[in-house]
């Protein structure tokens, strides 16, 4: 199968997982308020944090020595979830160690309770991604986008009940964990086949997919605290209720499961080294990612504020504003979507490293300088500007290694669009041939 094929694959699923997550964001804003979504989100959000800073990339690096097959799959399955449940721990941790700060600074009308029962989140999420990048590996699409639908339906499923009985945060937060819980037994499940009965740790291979993980993991963990140093402001200068209406403008970046979803069929594909022509498939993916990404941006521009209005209703309408702010970094960040598995596929995902680093004090400069100043609309300018300073160093970083031009990389050309009229005229064919029978 293709990377066409498997774009398309990836981009349906992600429209399906993009509903099932705007639902569940829907019911937890209306049922718990600004307020009560801000702690959700509050919670999740440390979670994350610790989760970023221990995974050492592991997805990554199993993707890769699948594609380079320098060990068994069995061998592969057996430390990564070792690994992952080694790395949940101390993920954990290390927010208990920093649990005092977080609850000075975090959690003063959080019960910290919710906090403690979330850190569940970080072994099961470091399995639930582990298992599925090795799918993903395997270049077993399907399956990969499988588990992380089964993923959010179960979520999305088990919220709703929630919604109708209680107004519980608690509760909230252990329906997401029940759902992640299910999906690893599931993942698990799907992998048993590849088991061998002989399970052994191989401390070789454990080596190195830590070496190749934390080439790119400083990396990805300074880029988690860009994604996020906006919405720790937000918490520590104007509470919890401003950060329930900002989460709901961080919906637009769900627009980033389409360039996602191109990067996901494309590193395995060069991580093995299948593909003939690297750098012309990656021009390709990375424009058409970026112009669909700006076209759906286009799209929630227009209409914000009633997307805003009719699906979470008229007190969320402060996050109109911040949500269109986010919109251009929003867009240019999904070039990076498409590169950054490239440069993980060449064995140089350190480039994401650099590129974080001088993101981090943009980011923290311009968030301390506009959130006093302008509230959630200076949270979201300041993104928006890291997200352009960290896309712009990327970009720069694949032009030279590969020696292409900017304006095959990102701008659409005329040829492009007789695929999408092909592919359409494809769609109508199967609809067509559906009512046949």
């Amino acid at each position: 199968m293709n990377i066409t094929k498997h774009s398309v694959i990836n981009f349906c699923s992600s429209i399906i997982i993009f509903i099932f997550n705007l639902a569940i964001g829907i019911m937890i804003a209306k049922t718990l308020g600004p307020e009560g979504r801000g702690v959700y989100f509050l919670v999740f959000m440390i979670a994350a944090t610790s989760f970023s800073v221990v995974n050492s990339s592991l997805s990554s690096a199993a993707v890769y020595y699948i594609g380079t097959k320098k060990y068994s799959l069995s061998d592969i399955i057996t430390n990564c979830t070792v690994l992952s449940l080694f790395l949940g721990v101390i993920g954990i941790g290390l927010v208990c160690v920093f649990f005092k700060f977080i609850s000075i600074h975090f959690l003063k009308d959080v019960n910290p309770l919710h906090l403690k029962v979330a850190l569940l989140f970080i072994p099961l999420s470091l399995l639930s991604t582990s298992f599925a990048s090795i799918f993903m590996g395997m270049d077993d699409i399907p399956k990969y986008n499988l588990i992380m639908i089964v993923r959010a339906g179960l979520s999305a499923f088990f919220i709703t009940i929630v919604c109708f009985f209680s107004r519980d945060i608690l509760l909230f937060i252990m329906a997401n964990l029940l759902a992640l819980g299910i999906t690893c037994l599931f993942a698990a499940i799907l992998l048993s086949r590849y088991f061998k009965r002989r399970v052994y740790l191989n401390f070789r291979l454990i080596k190195d997919v830590l070496i190749f993980g934390w080439k790119g993991h400083f990396g990805q963990t300074l880029f988690s605290i860009v994604n996020r140093l906006d919405s720790y402001l937000i918490k520590f200068f104007l509470g919890s209720a401003f950060l329930g209406f900002y989460s709901v403008s961080l919906a637009v970046e769900g627009l980033w499961s389409i360039s996602t979803s191109m990067g996901i069929a494309l590193f395995p594909k060069v991580s093995s080294s299948l593909l003939e022509d690297k750098n012309g498939q990656t021009m390709a993916v990375t424009r058409h990612g970026f112009f669909l990404t700006c076209l759906f941006c286009l799209m929630f521009f227009i209409f914000s504020r009633p997307f805003v209005k009719i699906l979470y209703g008229d007190v969320f309408l402060p996050a109109v504003a911040p949500l269109c702010l986010l919109l251009p970094g929003v867009a240019f960040l999904s070039i990076t979507k498409t590169l950054k598995p490239y440069l993980s596929g060449i064995g140089k995902p350190q480039i994401a490293t650099y590129s974080s680093m001088v993101t981090i004090l943009v980011c923290v400069f311009l968030n301390l300088l506009f959130i006093p100043r302008l509230g959630i609309k200076g949270a979201a300018l300041a993104t928006t500007c890291s997200y352009l300073t960290y896309t712009a160093i990327i970009l720069a970083a694949f032009l030279k290694i590969s020696g292409c031009r900017l304006v095959d990389t990102i701008f659409i050309k005329k040829r492009d669009f007789l695929m999408y009229s092909n592919f359409i005229l494809k769609l109508c064919r199967v609809f067509q041939k559906a009512k046949t029978l």
